[in-house]
């Protein structure tokens, strides 16, 4: 069913014939009317509003122009309800024979001018497109010279419809964009870390090493270029430069000790986020953060995160992992850091390091073993470690292997391990290794003793154990 304000018109449903000239039927139209009769509506529309003329009829039976009145309304069988003067004289009274004509009214002409103008120019080019409800849904933008676009297509039964770029230029980028502070979020899931359009760049530059987040162009993140990342349950994008820069000079995150300076170390990348400094990236060598509280905020700390900002920080800030890089700081008073000679860099979720290794410190010798391998891995919040210790020469009743990275701080902890030892020169298995709670070294046992050990001969171990960071 039409309704009055519908705005494209139709004149007749016939394709053959044109519409009758009608006149009115008994009683004729009183001034006020909201419906009139007619005599024959052949080949005239129902499936659109009408624009019609009324004349009264002159003494030779000639319609009189000068009596003319415009009106729109809706037929139905032989009856046009809905009327309303669109044109013409005050409204006047008809008698019944008075001719009726579809015509193009300028009531017509403006209806048809505002139905091509909801959506287009009056060159006919679009500028929005309208819901049924008058609403607007897709506005087009314009760009002086523009050679590119965006190309549509539809689809047979079962394969994908497609939207993709199109135009002059060989390769075309695609840039959504939500308004003000909104996202532009794909349908499907984001899972937790990976970045959409990122990835993780680590330099340096003078001893100084900058991690930031870049797009896959390897361009800053822009309001127009963004890099998208799930935190929590929170889908945030990065729309400007993000990085963090530590400088030479800090035993950061005791990389510089004796153990690791100048080793290749695996360092875990962080994007965070609260609601004060938004999205922030940082770096560390544990993997299990999940929280800001579960980092350590001293720099020489071996839980010690690189933050880019931490000004507006609270321990329940979410931080999720990004990937993970390498890389060498040296040994004090310079701590320079530099890249290692094989680049890694991982830009997914990773939750744990290569074997890497480090400089076990031992205690207990006149002259260290000849041999000493020690490496590592950690994985959450686990480490893995193997070291063989070849003789040495003994000068302590007691022997210590220090850890590449602390203990985990519990009540009544101990981590144990057989291993394999050699005392004055008499190799056995009856030996353990302890990692007590909180300790930075592996207390070696002797029959039961961590003084058992002669302080004089042959010394050594072969080990394999795990303990908790934390």
């Amino acid at each position: 069913m039409p309704l009055i304000t519908d705005l494209l018109d139709r004149v007749t449903d016939s394709t053959t014939d044109r519409p009758v000239v009608s006149r009115l039927a008994s009683p004729g139209m009183s001034v006020g009317a909201s419906s009139i009769n007619l005599s024959d509506a052949t080949n005239w529309t129902t499936t659109t509003p009408i624009h019609l003329s009324i004349y009264k009829v002159n003494a030779q039976g000639y319609k009189d122009s000068t009596t003319q009145t415009d009106w729109k309304g809706i037929l139905s069988g032989t009856t046009v309800g809905s009327l309303a003067q669109t044109g013409g004289p005050t409204d006047q009274a008809y008698n019944a024979g008075d001719i009726v004509e579809l015509t193009p009214t300028s009531r017509y002409a403006k209806d048809q001018y505002d139905w091509a103008t909801e959506d287009h120019d009056v060159n006919g080019h679009h500028k929005t497109l309208t819901d049924a409800n008058g609403n607007e849904w897709m506005e087009q933008g314009s760009v002086a010279l523009a050679v590119n676009q965006l190309k549509v297509s539809n689809s047979a039964s079962g394969k994908p419809v497609k939207v993709e770029a199109n135009g002059d230029d060989t390769n075309i980028n695609i840039v959504q964009q939500g308004k003000g502070t909104g996202l532009v979020i794909p349908a499907g899931a984001y899972p937790e870390g990976f970045l959409v359009n990122g990835k993780i760049s680590r330099t340096v530059a003078s001893n100084n090493m900058t991690v930031a987040t870049k797009t896959l162009a390897d361009n800053d993140p822009s309001a127009d270029d963004p890099v998208f990342v799930r935190i929590g349950n929170t889908v945030h994008a990065i729309t400007a430069a993000l990085s963090v820069t530590k400088n030479a000079g800090t035993n950061w995150m005791n990389l510089g000790a004796a153990e690791h300076a100048t080793q290749d170390a695996d360092l875990f990348v962080y994007l965070g986020y609260n609601s004060t400094d938004g999205v922030v990236l940082g770096f560390s060598r544990i993997p299990y953060g999940r929280v800001y509280g579960d980092f350590s905020a001293t720099t020489t700390n071996d839980r010690y995160a690189a933050i880019s900002t931490i000004t507006n920080a609270t321990a329940t800030d979410q931080y999720e992992v990004i990937g993970r890089f390498n890389a060498t700081l040296s040994a004090s008073a310079s701590y320079n850091w530099s890249v290692p000679a094989t680049d890694i860099t991982i830009n997914r979720p990773i939750f744990e390091t290569r074997f890497l290794v480090y400089a076990a410190q031992l205690t207990g010798f006149s002259v260290n073993p000849s041999t000493i391998i020690s490496r590592y891995q950690i994985s959450g919040m686990r480490i893995h470690m193997e070291i063989s210790a070849s003789t040495g020469t003994s000068n302590a009743t007691t022997f210590t292997i220090s850890l590449p990275m602390i203990a985990k701080t519990l009540t009544s902890y101990n981590a144990l391990a057989i291993v394999y030892a050699i005392n004055n020169g008499i190799e056995g298995l009856a030996n353990y290794a302890s990692i007590s709670s909180g300790a930075s070294v592996i207390n070696m046992s002797n029959s039961d003793s961590f003084t058992g050990w002669t302080a004089s001969g042959a010394k050594g171990s072969i080990l394999q154990m795990f303990y908790e960071l934390g």
